[in-house]
């Protein structure tokens, strides 16, 4: 059995970028960003993106920052992603990309501002994906492996301890 686990790569060039998105996207029936800043209004050039607005978000996202909109993955929504490379999204007015599947598992996550992509991963995959040049060296079982390494038990605070524990690996 090859069980699946989520796994951080915290140095990810645009062609990596590429090719995760490439990798997820086929999965994937929903997108979700936050949007951090949120006495800022949606900006009119994002206003189509309503069009494919989902009214529920997750019950849980690996990095919540702010409020969270989600979007159907339809072919618009997936063309401005991908057409967007990863030094696009830390200074975005959405960012924090999240993708899950239809039953709610998410797939790929990111934390814009530190450039962590962390991905739900077999072990298989994730050497796959080292062959190619992309380390997900970081991993945990489940979300709760993850909260029972950290001292708060908030949910959306979780990743954001995650970051510091990151951070003190990297360091």
């Amino acid at each position: 059995m090859n069980t699946k686990k989520y796994f951080c790569c915290d140095c990810c060039d645009e062609w990596s970028w590429k090719y995760l998105l490439r990798d997820v996207i086929p999965n994937a029936q929903f997108v979700e960003f936050n949007q951090p800043n949120m006495k800022q209004l949606f900006p009119q050039e994002l206003a189509w993106l309503s069009e494919f607005r989902i009214n529920s978000v997750a019950d849980h996202k690996i990095y919540h920052s702010g409020q969270s909109h989600r979007f159907e993955l339809k072919q618009p929504v997936e063309d401005w992603v991908l057409s967007k490379g990863l030094k696009y999204w830390p200074k975005a007015f959405l960012q924090d990309v999240s993708f899950f599947d239809a039953e709610g598992t998410e797939l790929m996550a990111t934390i814009s501002h530190k450039r962590y992509i962390i991905k739900l991963l077999s072990e298989d995959e994730r050497l796959q994906l080292k062959d190619k040049g992309i380390d997900f060296w970081c991993s945990w079982r489940s979300l709760e492996e993850v909260e029972s390494t950290v001292k708060s038990r908030d949910r959306k605070s979780i990743f954001k301890s995650l970051i510091e524990i990151i951070e003190a690996f990297i360091n």
